[in-house]
């Protein structure tokens, strides 16, 4: 067993318990948390940089930490948006294809992915693992990295402004 296998059978066992415990097929559970329910979450994590930077942005004390602010929340904003709309788009494709049947669904994402994998000449499990948990992975390092950036450049701007007012 590969890696790839054992994580991806863990994010069917993952799935499968949910289904369990809302009353879903595993078919159902995995169309309504990795079609419907991931992306708006990944989007929502990717407007957090921008959501913390606007209250930083109430709470800036000189013009530069304002400017600062506003710029790194329209830098986050962009994107935020295109992956909401991005998201409406694909929820939009599989319902309209499928007419709201979830069985569709599920096998139109499970014909997507394996359509991707023969393309890209990866298997579909390395797929299924690339597109559902690296790349949320990813966007979840570099949100923290973000706001943990956001919030050292603030303190620095405020530790600047305080040394030159004692002087």
């Amino acid at each position: 067993m590969t890696i790839i296998s054992i994580v991806f059978g863990i994010c069917c066992a993952i799935l499968f318990v949910i289904g369990l415990c809302l009353g879903w097929s595993y078919e159902e559970s995995s169309v309504y948390v990795c079609i419907s329910f991931w992306p708006y979450f990944m989007t929502y994590l990717l407007s957090l940089p921008s959501l913390y930077s606007i209250a930083m942005l109430f709470n800036a004390r000189n013009v530069l930490m304002k400017l600062f602010n506003a710029a790194v929340a329209l830098v986050f904003t962009i994107p935020t948006y295109m992956a909401f709309k991005m998201s409406m788009i694909m929820n939009g494709y599989y319902i309209s294809k499928c007419n709201d049947n979830t069985k569709a669904m599920f096998d139109l994402c499970v014909k997507d992915l394996t359509e991707i994998a023969h393309r890209t000449g990866m298997s579909y499990y390395e797929v299924n693992i690339i597109v559902y948990c690296y790349s949320s992975l990813i966007i979840l390092l570099i949100v923290l990295l973000v706001l943990f950036v956001i919030r050292l450049s603030n303190n620095i701007m405020l530790k600047t402004i305080n040394i030159k007012k004692m002087t």
